[in-house]
């Protein structure tokens, strides 16, 4: 039985109300009758989080929603971000489940106190106003940025109603006498050294060890990336320009963050660029609404250009592709490599297509390949410039390909929707199985 996302959003509340410990951060008012923003900030402890993992697990299954994203390689944090193709739309929510508050391995709040400090408002139990301005305002002033203009309304309750109160919890939290407006003058770099010497004077031991658990997750989030990375090929006129501006206009709500190559990073520029400024070539060609135009090229000259590709695609990726994935976005290619051995003639690459997927290997892999195909009938009715044989000898070569485990054919002979609620189904069950091992395994130890 699946549940609409409002339906989601109450029983979740329903079995946190019924025998768990926890307090919505932020935007408790609407919740969970209301429900818009799709973030959920929940505090527990771990020792909660470990029964909770079971009842919710149960929920995503019963509601027929699957774990898009999963994240637990931040202080003191799970991200849980969940997600149900409907059609060729997506409904998604974002559960961050907060553990303690911490920033560079300095803790700024203690998530016990706000925990006693908690209310209920008839709905759901949530932080006190203090509380709730604290946990958002120190984090975003330690690093050195001005308080969310959207959390205004959050600033004039509390200097209306418990300014000396906040005051308070400032001169404790860094060890002297501090207001908001003297935290406000002062920049992020001198709160955070106040804020450790603060730390490390009252629990030395226990500082040490914030700082080492900062460390570990930093570099566990250098090694196993947040987001994925999602490839397309296929001949012109198979429509994936219009499938990918659909599959990205979904995508980015939830994801926040989706970056488009073409073909490749292009890091380093065309050969053609090179031979000019090297001065081989005395002009560049740049008709690219023809692709097919290039004259074929020998042996050497293939293997030259196969091996600047190359390169490229792993230069590329460490430096365009790793920090987007790292930062829990989603990176397309609007074709990639697999373009050198279905369309040689686009990229002027005349080897043996076998052999050159077989290099793929030299190649970073992206999360998903899709091979989009179409029948060679509507493909040359919107590419007149290819000629029924080149299209079936294109298709022909992606159908090699897609008995690779890694390739998933994807028929586009319906309308657009259609084929991005199959790439989107498709991306959702992966993630899903990769992600439910991971959370099965979470522990207190691991988040």
């Amino acid at each position: 039985m699946s549940h609409s996302l409002q339906q989601l959003v109450k029983s979740f509340f329903i079995i946190l109300n019924e025998g768990f410990t926890y307090a919505v951060l932020r935007g408790y008012e609407e919740l969970p009758n209301q429900f818009s923003s799709h973030d959920i900030d929940i505090l527990m402890t771990r020792e909660e989080f470990e029964r909770f993992k079971e009842p919710l697990l149960a929920l995503i299954r019963e509601a027929g929603f699957k774990i898009l994203m999963l994240n637990s390689d931040e202080e003191d944090k799970v991200m849980v971000l969940l997600a149900r193709a409907e059609k060729s739309s997506l409904e998604h929510v974002c559960l961050d489940i907060f553990f303690d508050f911490s920033l560079f391995g300095n803790r700024y709040l203690d998530a016990s106190g706000v925990l006693g400090r908690r209310t209920f408002n008839g709905q759901v139990f949530h932080v006190v106003l203090e509380d709730e301005f604290l946990a958002k305002y120190l984090y975003m002033r330690l690093l050195g940025c001005e308080y969310p203009q959207k959390y205004c309304t959050v600033l004039q309750r509390v200097q209306a109603q418990c300014a000396d109160s906040v005051d308070v919890h400032l001169s404790y939290i860094f060890g002297e006498n501090l207001t908001i407006d003297i935290v406000d003058a002062r920049s992020g770099l001198e709160l955070r050294r106040l804020l450790s010497r603060c730390n490390a004077k009252r629990h030395l031991l226990r500082h040490l060890i914030c700082r080492i658990k900062f460390m570990f997750s930093a570099v566990v989030g250098l090694i196993n990336h947040k987001g994925f990375s999602i490839g397309f090929s296929g001949p012109d006129g198979v429509g994936k320009t219009t499938v990918l501006e659909r599959l990205i206009s979904q995508l980015k709500e939830p994801v926040g963050r989706v970056e488009l190559f073409h073909f490749r990073p292009t890091l380093v520029p065309r050969l053609a660029e090179v031979g000019r400024k090297c001065g081989v070539k005395k002009e560049v060609d740049c008709d690219y609404d023809n692709p097919h135009r290039g004259a074929k090229t020998g042996v050497v000259s293939s293997l030259v250009r196969l091996a600047y590709y190359i390169f490229d695609y792993n230069l590329g990726y460490l430096k365009l592709v790793k920090p987007t994935l790292f930062r829990r976005g989603v990176v397309i290619f609007d074709r990639y490599y697999t373009d050198v051995a279905t369309d040689s003639k686009r990229s002027r690459i005349h080897l043996n297509y076998k052999w050159v997927f077989f290099l793929r290997r030299l190649v970073p892999r992206l999360d998903y390949n899709f091979l989009v195909v179409a029948d060679s009938g509507a493909i040359r009715k919107r590419k007149q410039e290819l000629t029924i044989a080149q299209i079936e000898e294109i298709l022909g070569k992606i159908q090699y390909l897609s008995f690779a485990k890694e390739y998933c054919l994807i028929e586009n002979n319906g309308t657009a929707e259609e084929a991005v609620s199959k790439i989107l189904n498709h991306i959702l069950e992966r993630q899903h199985e990769k992600n439910i091992r991971f959370f099965d395994n979470l522990n207190s130890a691991e988040v």
